[in-house]
C-alpha cells in the first residue's frame, strides 16, 4: 500500500509502441537559473531552450534527465539536475519527449480506478527536488481531473505488489497529455 507521500518526478516505465527509451538532446539558456531536477516536467520555450513546467497550466514537452555543462572554473560537469549554474556555457539538456512515451508518477492523493483516462495537472512546485540525489520531487496533483486537454493522461496503474487504486499516494502510469511534440490528449 503507497501510504507515504514520496513523489519521484516522472520516470519513464515504457514504450507505447515497444520502442527504444531514449533522451532526446536539448538546450538550456545559460542564464535560466531555474533549478531543473531529473523528472521534472519540462517544455520547449519559443526561444528553444529547455525550461520547467508550470504547475497545472499549458503543456509538458518532456522530462528532463539531467545535463552537461562546463562551469565557470572550465571543469566539464555531468550532472542528474541543472543547478541554475551562473558563468556556465556548453550546456546539453537531455529530455524524454518522445509522446509514445509512458511515465511512472506519484499522486498527490487518492485516486480510484475510474480515473484512467482522466487528465490531470503536474502538483506545485514541479520544479523541486534534491541537491544530493538529483532527484525531482514533481508529482501528479489529483485534485485537478478534469476533461479536455491536460498536461498528464492516466494509462493504468503501476505494476507493484503495494500499488493499488484506493491507495494514499498511488503510482500511476501516464502519457504527456499537451505536447508540442504530438496532437493533444483529450481527457475522458
Amino acid at each position: 500500500m503507497t501510504t507515504t507521500a514520496a513523489p519521484f518526478g516522472l520516470r519513464p516505465s515504457m514504450h507505447g509502441s515497444g520502442g527504444v527509451i531514449r533522451p532526446s538532446r536539448h538546450v538550456i539558456d545559460a542564464g535560466y537559473s531555474t533549478a531543473l531536477y531529473k523528472g521534472s516536467p519540462v517544455i520547449v520555450h519559443t526561444d528553444g531552450n529547455i525550461n520547467l513546467a508550470a504547475a497545472n497550466s499549458g503543456r509538458v514537452d518532456g522530462v528532463f534527465v539531467g545535463c552537461e555543462y562546463t562551469d565557470a572554473t572550465g571543469k566539464r560537469n555531468v550532472s542528474p539536475y541543472w543547478p541554475g549554474t551562473a558563468g556556465a556555457t556548453n550546456i546539453v539538456a537531455w529530455v524524454y519527449d518522445d509522446p509514445n512515451l509512458i511515465f511512472e508518477v506519484q499522486a498527490s492523493a487518492t485516486l480510484a480506478i475510474a480515473t484512467r483516462g482522466g487528465g490531470y495537472g503536474v502538483a506545485a512546485s514541479p520544479g523541486s527536488g534534491s541537491t544530493l540525489t538529483g532527484v525531482s520531487t514533481a508529482s501528479l496533483d489529483a485534485a485537478t481531473a478534469g476533461t479536455g486537454t491536460k498536461q498528464l493522461m492516466i494509462v493504468d496503474i503501476a505494476a507493484g505488489e503495494d500499488n493499488a487504486w484506493g491507495d494514499t499516494y498511488p503510482i500511476v502510469r501516464v502519457k504527456l497529455g499537451n505536447s508540442i511534440f504530438a496532437a493533444a490528449l483529450t481527457a475522458i
